[in-house]
């Protein structure tokens, strides 16, 4: 009998089931989080009921599926405690916490500076984190979602497909999984025109977003770094590049988000190193 602390691995997964499970899971996601409310995605009853589905539904069910999974499995070399598949561990916890806050803030170099820039200040959040909308955005969704589409899903894929395949696949997932908006907004009389265009930007940020969540989690083998790089992109908000090009200091605040990008993508590999941050998942980078 599988239990939390028992060391297993998923190795003997048939790669069919492994996909079924991760694609099963986001249909999931999607149908549950549509049946709950027919009210609007910010509606006070709306929110509280995909909370309930969010903490005590999905979570529950993701976990009894991997451990269904995990007891297909015979003993391996690559075998982990249950708990450190899903990223709970203490061991490099300095990389865990700190990698991430420090890769956001730079990516979002270019954002603070044009936030200065229109006076307005640079950590203000668009809801406050003891609204109901706050504790939705910074706390209920970054949690849920990284622990279904992260910690439950990269163990079962890792064993079929190089990491660099798992971090766009499983992240392909979490964008599938936001597909459920449209439907929202559809009910409203969205055209279906605009609803195709913001679906194919929204895929696309949410799975570049996921692969990143998917890196953070593979490299520094924590699931708190996915929770945080979530929860601080979600406090910061979507950058505002609408309104770079009406500005009069354009030039500056591209070069600022040019500067954070480049930044990011230097310190990338350097605050993540596997070793440095002993991630359980080096055998497979």
């Amino acid at each position: 009998m599988t239990s939390f602390n028992s060391v297993v691995h998923f190795q003997d997964v048939p790669a069919l089931y492994a996909i079924l499970y991760c694609v099963g899971l986001s249909l999931l996601f999607i149908f549950l989080l549509n049946i709950v409310s027919s009210k609007p995605r910010n509606d006070p009853e709306t929110i509280m009921r995909r909370m309930l589905v969010a903490v005590f539904v999905m979570p529950v069910v993701a976990t009894l599926g991997l451990w269904c999974l995990a007891s297909l499995a015979a003993d391996n070399v690559v075998s982990l405690p249950f708990y450190e598949w899903l990223g709970f561990r203490l061991g490099g916890l300095f990389y865990g916490v700190l990698s991430p806050i420090i890769l956001v803030t730079v990516a979002y170099s270019g954002e603070f500076l044009h936030r200065v820039l229109l006076g307005e200040t640079v950590w203000d959040a668009e809801e406050s984190i003891t609204s109901l909308l706050g504790l939705r955005n910074y706390i209920v969704a970054p949690i849920s979602e990284e622990y279904i589409f992260r910690s439950c899903m990269l163990p079962v894929l890792l064993p079929h497909f190089s990491a660099g395949t798992c971090m766009f696949l499983a992240p392909a997932m979490f964008g599938l999984a936001h597909f459920h908006l449209m439907y929202g907004d559809y009910r409203r009389g969205v055209s279906v025109k605009l609803l195709a265009v913001q679906a194919v930007v929204r895929f696309s940020y949410t799975t570049l977003f996921g692969a990143f969540s998917a890196f953070l989690f593979l490299r520094t083998g924590h699931f708190l770094s996915c929770i945080l790089s979530h929860a601080y992109c979600n406090y910061l908000g979507f950058p505002n590049f609408g309104e770079i090009p009406e500005n009069p200091r354009k030039a500056v605040i591209l070069g600022g988000h040019v500067c954070g990008l480049t930044g990011f993508i230097t310190l990338l590999s350097y605050l993540t190193e596997p070793n440095a941050a002993l991630s359980q998942f080096r055998p497979f980078l």
